[in-house]
């Protein structure tokens, strides 16, 4: 009888252990990533961000000054979920949901290419969102 009940209590802790590493694996480039939301500074994500970063939907050349404006005006961020990791040859695409602070049931999602040497290379965190574009006067 105590294995029965045993042999179910290991395989869950071993699923938790095994999540648990897969996300740290990743941990510096996320952790960056919320840091630079949370205090809205593209500084906090510098060493993290490969020089060529690209992000979806945005010309090349224009993603800092984007990036800058996203941070006014996205919502303050507690954490993060990664849902899906998916090795290629260049590295690894993460699918995450980073949560809402206050509002754990609403979700941001976006996606990224973490290349073989750390560094964030897709940084897509605009999938989901209305881009406006304003032409100075």
């Amino acid at each position: 009888m105590k294995t029965k009940l045993l042999l179910p209590i290991i395989l869950l802790l071993l699923a938790f252990a095994g999540n648990a590493q897969q996300k740290s694996k990743f941990a510096p480039q996320l952790d960056a990533v919320l840091k630079m939301f949370t205090t809205r500074n593209t500084e906090a994500a510098a060493d993290v961000l490969a020089e060529n970063y690209t992000i979806a939907r945005i010309f090349p050349g224009m993603e800092e000054q984007v990036l800058k404006e996203v941070l006014k005006q996205i919502p303050t961020f507690s954490g993060y979920i990664i849902k899906n990791e998916k090795p290629d040859k260049d590295g690894t695409h993460l699918t995450v949901d980073f949560t809402v602070i206050n509002d754990e049931e609403k979700k941001f999602p976006a996606n990224f290419l973490i290349l073989k040497d750390g560094k964030i290379q897709e940084l897509n965190i605009l999938e989901n969102a209305t881009v406006e574009t304003k032409l100075p006067n």
